[in-house]
């Protein structure tokens, strides 16, 4: 059985109690507020963030009511709350409820929200912040190697490593992750998962300085791994799968990319939604591939549909907004080119005028002015 099957056999159990327990016990009861927390866990592992942000959101309200703002269990369900919109992209409701519990003093909390927090950082593109906060959790964790409900130093240092990588130092990724796996040939069988992610980075690496080969290899080496332990429809294998096709499209290979995107939105948007983030980042590259196949009208049509959910979500301004816009911008001024073209080729047809070479190459070869 694999993970994800595990999974769903655990949803199914847990989804029965709420139902037979829910009116019997009452909605406030501690034995219901403790399985909808582990239902959310089980939504998280699944990436059903929606669904786990749905149900803790109202063991919070619940929690706060009862027990208080300050609370230690509420202090921690508030923290997991937070990386779920994390994950979503609400990145400004994360960072209201980590900055809530890193306001108490002395709570057991405050490791994993600074760790949390180092990743929001990350992904809105604060990095030195996003360095300092994981430095300091990295330190903690060391000193204190035996913590429960922290995560492990492997994780921390892996999440560095992707730090490094969004800022494009190759070299000290590269490092890093090589020695993280050198220093972890022998792991248990519940680390196997951290070491993959590993090597996801390192393959991200040796894509980020054209070493196609040696990413490929590593790319397959984690899918295959995920898929047999995970399942096809996980998170992690989805997003292994996808940067797998955004190496073949650096490669030119856009027939196997497109491919392999339409299968991974399929998934995506039965389990996820169509507006998901990780939905919206597939369709883009999709859009991407779509126009440099120069299939222009689904390009469009695709970038209109990402572009309108970017909007609603980050705003106009947003840098991922804008970027679809300018793609979009580029495909209408291209067509217009064209049309103008066509039309003055028509024009000089009828004058039985002959067309030069360099005239000719331009209209029928339109993709090898493209950006890449």
């Amino acid at each position: 059985m694999t993970k994800v099957e595990e999974l769903r056999v655990k949803e199914e159990e847990l989804v029965a109690f709420l139902e037979e327990n829910e009116l019997v016990l009452g909605l406030d009861a501690p034995e219901i507020l403790e399985k909808k927390i582990e239902l959310a866990g089980v939504f998280k592992e699944l990436g059903g963030y929606s669904d786990g942000i749905a149900l803790l959101e109202v063991v919070v309200s619940v929690r706060e009511r009862l027990l208080g703002k300050e609370d230690e269990q509420t202090l921690g369900v508030k923290t997991e709350l937070a990386d779920l919109y994390t994950k979503q992209g609400l990145y400004k409701n994360a960072d209201t409820l980590l900055s809530e519990v890193l306001r108490v003093e002395g709570n057991s909390m405050r490791l994993l929200a600074s760790y949390y927090l180092g990743i929001l950082r990350r992904e809105e593109g604060q990095y030195p912040d996003s360095e300092m906060l994981l430095d300091a959790v990295l330190k903690t964790r060391e000193e204190q190697p035996i913590n429960t409900g922290t995560p492990s130093i492997l994780a921390i240092r892996a999440e560095l490593a992707d730090l490094y990588l969004s800022q494009a130092k190759y070299s000290e990724t590269e490092n890093l992750c090589n020695a993280l796996l050198k220093e972890n040939e022998d792991l248990e069988q519940d680390k196997l998962l951290e070491i993959l992610d590993v090597k996801h980075i390192l393959a991200k690496v040796y894509s980020s300085q054209g070493k196609y080969k040696e990413a490929e290899t590593l790319y397959l080496e984690v899918l295959k791994a995920e898929e047999r332990d995970l399942g096809t429809e996980h998170p992690s294998t989805l997003i292994t799968k996808h940067n797998l096709a955004r190496l073949y499209k650096e490669q030119g290979n856009n027939d196997e990319a497109e491919r392999l995107f339409l299968e991974i939105l399929e998934v995506e948007e039965q389990t996820l939604g169509s507006n998901a983030l990780s939905t919206l980042r597939t369709k883009e590259n999709l859009a991407k591939i779509y126009y440099y196949l120069d299939k222009d009208l689904k390009a469009l049509e695709v970038f209109s549909e990402v572009f309108d959910a970017r909007a609603i979500v980050f705003g106009l301004e947003h840098p991922d907004t804008q970027i679809v816009k300018e793609f979009m911008e580029t495909i209408v001024r291209e067509q217009e080119q064209l049309n103008a073209l066509a039309a003055l080729c028509n024009k000089r047809e009828e004058r039985a005028a002959p067309m030069d070479s360099m005239f000719q190459h331009f209209l029928s070869g339109k993709t090898n002015f493209r950006r890449n």
